[in-house]
């Protein structure tokens, strides 16, 4: 979503601080300089955040979701090189983020290169295919590929949770890093 409307510091419209005087401030009284800094760093070295409120971004009933993966001996590199080409030109609606790491190769003993290709398009999954095979058909990507469901449930699934999972494990402090299947 950040592709649409940016990350969630650029969303954030107003915070309020206690600054190392004991003072407490809001956007106006702090000023947008320091605004600037609670809002992208955090502010920590220049108070304590109290509150932040942040705009709210509208969120479909239905997103859809793909991760496609190739290793080296499967064209890989070529699909790699495909999307740096066109990444800029991916519709504002769709995040497509891909990611590489070692693998045991099928085609030979020892490891190869996998690049695997995430994706979150702000619409349902009918929308998706049609969208790629414009501006990726290399990708091959099928309709059978696809997963489609609400925006939460898809938060579940790329911080590797299933989406099953009851919403309060995204509360837990200090989860270890899960791998998305």
């Amino acid at each position: 979503m950040f592709r649409k409307y940016g990350l969630a510091a650029d969303n954030v419209v107003d915070a309020k601080i206690v600054n190392v005087n004991g003072r407490i401030l809001d956007r106006e009284s702090m000023g947008e300089d320091l605004f600037w800094v609670v809002r992208v760093w955090g502010g920590s070295s220049f108070g304590v955040i109290l509150s932040c409120r942040i705009r709210l971004v509208p969120v479909p009933p239905k997103v859809t979701i793909f991760k496609f993966g190739r290793n080296l001996e499967q064209g890989a590199t070529e699909l790699l090189h495909k999307w740096q080409t066109i990444g800029h030109e991916i519709h504002q609606d769709l995040f497509l983020h891909p990611s590489a790491k070692l693998v045991n190769s099928s085609a030979c003993i020892g490891k190869t290169s996998r690049v695997s290709f995430l994706a979150l398009l702000l619409c349902p999954a009918e929308k998706l295919v049609p969208l790629i095979y414009e501006i990726f058909p290399d990708l091959g990507l099928e309709s059978s590929d696809c997963l489609e469901m609400s925006w939460i449930e898809s938060v579940l699934y790329f911080a590797g949770f299933s989406i099953k999972e009851p919403l309060k494990v995204l509360l837990q402090a200090g989860l270890s890093k899960r791998k998305v299947s």
